[in-house]
Parts: structure tokens; sequence; C-alpha cells
């Protein structure tokens, strides 16, 4: 069924969500997210709803290592075309931003890209190299500050100018 996979994999999240659900049965949903926000992603490859919901699948399935290459194709898209997907649902790619989203929707995607990227991309600001400071200097300016980012961004900075 074209394009039904997101909206499966969006509803297997959700269910993967329910509270008092046994680990294995959580586990299997989130499994069953991944699956059908891959091919979701397969059939639309530069849709961002669909790639932001692979990513917070991927991320809560504990497959980390796969949401920065997930979410990296997404840096340098322009912001005419980070309208998220139009009508279809989407997951935002990390948990806090279910409750952030405001006026402006494309600052609220593109805080997400690249607060993923940062985040996913290595373990520790330690291993960034310096050219990551423009990353910040971009997530900065769209006004969804996070603490974790701020501590990357002084740590990447004190190791640039030391």
């Amino acid at each position: 069924r074209a394009g039904a996979a997101l909206p499966e994999g969006v509803a297997a999240y959700v269910r993967a969500a329910s509270p008092g659900l046994p680990p294995a049965e959580r586990l299997r949903w989130l499994r069953a997210s991944v699956i059908a926000c891959s091919r979701a992603l397969k059939e639309k490859p530069a849709h961002v709803g669909r790639r932001l919901s692979l990513c917070r699948a991927l991320g809560a399935f504990g497959a980390a290592g796969a949401v920065g290459p997930t979410i990296q194709p997404l840096i340098g898209v322009p912001d005419a075309r980070l309208d998220g997907g139009g009508d279809e649902p989407f997951l935002a790619a990390l948990p806090r931003y279910d409750a952030l989203e405001g006026s402006d929707r494309i600052a609220w995607i593109r805080a997400q890209i690249l607060e993923t990227f940062v985040k996913t991309s290595a373990p520790s600001s330690f291993f960034h190299p310096p050219d990551f400071l423009a990353l910040f200097a971009r997530f900065d300016a769209l006004g969804f500050p996070d603490a974790e980012m701020d501590r990357r961004e002084a740590l990447l900075r004190s190791r640039a100018e030391g």
C-alpha cells in the first residue's frame, strides 16, 4: 500500500509508548516503527517529515548510530523545502520538540535537524571539528535553547580557542 508506511510507522511508535507495556512488546512496536518509517522514506527519500520520523524511531529503538547519517542530508536543505510533508503526520526527531512547536514551523523543523545531527553525530563535542561551531550558531539563532547543546558548544568553543 503506497503511502501507508509512514502512518503505520507513527502508529507503531505511539503504540510502543503505551504505559505499562512490557519491554519485549515495546521493542517489537519500536522495531515495527523503524521498519515502516524506513519503507516510507524509501518511497520518498527527499521527504523531510519521513526522515524526521525515522530518526525518532531509530533513536527510541536504540540505533542512535544510524540517526546522524539519516538526518545529515537535511542539514543543507533550503528553508523552502522544510515544510515537514504537508498534511502527512510525522514525528519530531527528538521528543522535546513534541511540546515546542510554535508559530514558526520552519524554525521548529530546522532546530530539530541541527540538534539531532549534533547530538547523534558524535558522543561528545570533543569529537566534533571546529567547523561545527557554525551549526551551533545556526541552532542558537532559532530560539529553541537546550542545556546539552549549550554544554556541547562551550566544550567545542574552549577546544577551538585553546
